[in-house]
């Protein structure tokens, strides 16, 4: 770890807790936060072409990015526009 490569090659996040209804695939909100941190600035736009649960989404806009997410599964893409929508309403 250096000023000019500040990340290690390992990360260690606690992993999502799995229940009924929940994604099987979902990404630690901290993990996908350091990675979107790392690789852009506030303002730019954040694409998530396999949106599953929305995190990467919900991460990007957490840190003052744009996103756009793209999801196959009908009721999956609806529940998670449902979700980000409360957030950004909660958010203002």
């Amino acid at each position: 770890m250096t000023a000019q490569v500040p990340y290690t090659d390992v990360w260690t996040h606690k992993p999502v807790q799995f229940y009924p209804g929940k994604h099987p695939c979902e990404k630690p909100a901290e993990m996908l936060q350091q990675i979107i941190s790392a690789s852009s600035r506030p303002g730019d736009l954040i694409a998530d072409f396999f949106m599953g649960s929305g995190s990467t989404v919900k991460a990007a806009l957490a840190l003052g990015r744009r996103a756009i997410g793209v999801e196959l599964e009908t009721e999956r893409f609806e529940q998670t526009v449902r979700e980000v929508q409360d957030l950004v309403s909660q958010n203002g």
